[in-house]
């Protein structure tokens, strides 16, 4: 299954290990994870969720341990969208010729690539490499239409799963089975938008991520089925697909009572994602102390008191050049998209996780480098999330 590659002196085989679609959505949403491993990856090394070093303990039980971050979804065309795991080096060779081929198609007056010629690559192309890899292709017709393609060989490693909110979602990878499962359970909290809504299908997406991002930062569980870190997602926005950015996903922890009852959240991370030249940019904030004042409408916090992390992922056949961003530069940022997820203990010492998306003028997150660090969260919202959990708390204590 693995081609073994030489670098620094070095043999090693570097995995990509999760890539989803939700094909409910016409066009499909693709999702995928950012982390790569290895035999020779290290304990030291950091993620996104979790931006201090990884400790021998907690590693030194898997086959291959994180290596790096890598993308692995890929806007070929416009209208075309691919997500690949597998060998590092296979999925390069691969994607390079893939991008060729459809540049080459659309200079022959092809700006929107069909069905028809995205299936001719692959069928024509060298099966043995296929072999080591898995695609998955959306190609958009138009606004509201299109469709999901996987070479013939491929179809096997795909497995179905899904949830009312999410609607179908197809996974592969090694993360797949694990993956599924956390969107079976993931229920949508808030929302005034219906199903089939563009806005429904993000605050579905994000808060999912975010819910995501809550858990691994106290398990790290999907480690050990090598995948994790972040969760990229790229989605048509009616001209060409995209991937959404300059999103602030916030990490935070509250309690329960004996009756359910949460405590104002504090938060304790934030990640906010820009794309700079293709590249992706995860700027961490690890913060405490906060100030917080509840007024009518919203909780605002603000600390000064944080340590920031860069995080630079690339595509997997970037060429060498220079980084737009560094550690050292001024990583100031305010938006007002956010999804926040909540971090619940409970009275019995077991944890509940409680997510929502949201964006628009009554919200923000500021990030004032070498200043501080401020969120405002509507309290409409707050409420909608102590209820839920109220609920949530009131049907494990009945069970138990």
């Amino acid at each position: 299954m693995l081609q073994q590659t030489q670098e620094s002196n070095t043999i090693f085989t570097l995995i990509m290990t999760l890539i989803a679609i939700a094909i409910s959505e016409m066009p499909p949403i693709l999702t995928a994870d950012i982390l790569t491993t290895s035999i020779n990856g290290e304990a030291d090394m950091r993620l996104p969720n979790r931006p201090i070093p990884l400790t021998e303990k907690e590693i030194k039980h898997l086959s291959y341990k994180p290596y790096g971050l890598v993308q692995k979804l890929y806007v070929i065309q416009p209208n075309i969208c691919l997500c690949g795991a597998g060998n590092v080096y296979d999925l390069k060779l691969i994607l390079e010729d893939f991008r060729n081929f459809c540049k080459w198609k659309s200079n022959e007056g092809e700006q929107w690539l069909n069905r028809e010629i995205v299936q001719d690559f692959f069928l024509n192309y060298d099966q043995e490499l296929l072999n080591e890899v898995v695609f998955g292709i959306a190609v958009a017709k138009d606004e509201e239409n299109g469709f999901v393609f996987t070479p013939e060989k491929h179809k096997s490693f795909w497995l179905g799963g899904g949830s009312d909110d999410f609607g179908a979602v197809i996974a592969a990878g090694s993360g797949k089975t694990q993956y599924l499962e956390h969107i079976s359970w993931h229920k949508l909290v808030g929302s005034s938008h219906k199903p089939g809504d563009f806005m429904h299908a993000k605050q579905v997406n994000y808060s999912f991520i975010t819910k995501f991002l809550c858990k691994e930062n106290l398990t790290l569980k999907s480690l050990g089925n090598y995948w994790g870190g972040f969760l990229e997602t790229c989605y048509f926005n009616g001209e060409c697909f995209q991937k959404d950015a300059n999103v602030a996903f916030v990490i935070c922890d509250s309690v329960t009572d004996d009756e359910g009852n949460m405590s104002i959240p504090v938060p304790k991370l934030f990640i906010y994602n820009q794309y700079i030249d293709n590249v992706l940019y995860l700027t961490t904030v690890k913060a405490s102390d906060f100030e917080i004042i509840k007024s009518k409408y919203s909780i605002s916090y603000i600390s000064k008191n944080f340590i920031k992390t860069l995080f630079i992922v690339e595509e997997i056949d970037a060429k060498d050049s220079a980084s737009a961003l560094t550690q050292n530069d001024n990583l100031s940022y305010i938006t007002q998209k956010i999804a926040l997820g909540i971090n619940v203990k409970t009275t019995s010492q077991t944890y509940l996780q409680m997510s929502a998306y949201t964006e628009g003028e009554d919200i923000k997150v500021e990030f004032s480098d070498g200043n501080y660090i401020e969120l405002i969260w509507p309290v409409h919202l707050h409420e909608k999330q102590v209820k839920t959990i109220k609920e949530n708390y009131s049907m494990i204590k009945k069970a138990v």
